[in-house]
């Protein structure tokens, strides 16, 4: 039988005896333990999306960005900047872009760029022009 890895208290700093446990339970859902191959300390993150902080972070974030679309208007869109130019042409050049320059104009989440990057998701029309922008695509070119 093998041995459990020894836990570590990340108050204490000192093993606890947990046999059969893969970690002890500290604050805000950290887990910290010796991996028994590396004699690393190594630590797990568990629970970390459910924190009260970043239930919060993402309320507040899609309550902007619902409040953003709600308050667009398809006038508001240059009228050469169509959905076959932003596919043909914007979402084509966006593949050499950087998912962080992307992230930073839109203010969107770093897998929702890297989808629009890959040209998996085609975002809100509301973001076209700052992607085309981004881009260097306008109406004169």
């Amino acid at each position: 039988m093998s041995r459990a890895a020894p836990v570590i208290s990340e108050a204490s700093g000192e093993e606890q005896n947990s046999p059969g446990t893969s970690g002890c339970a500290t604050r805000a859902g950290e887990w910290f333990r010796i991996d028994p191959v590396t004699d690393h300390l190594d630590l797990t993150i568990k629970f970390l999306a459910n924190r009260s902080e970043s239930l919060a972070k993402r309320s507040a974030t899609q309550r902007m960005h619902k409040q953003a679309i709600n308050n667009w208007k398809p006038s508001d869109l240059p009228v050469w900047l169509t959905r076959e130019v932003y596919v043909k042409r914007v979402q084509a050049a966006l593949a050499s872009v950087a998912k962080s320059r992307i992230r930073s104009a839109l203010g969107v989440s770093e897998p929702y760029s890297s989808d629009i990057q890959a040209g998996k998701r085609v975002p809100h029309p509301r973001h076209w022009q700052a992607l085309a922008q981004l881009v260097g695509v306008s109406s004169n070119v």
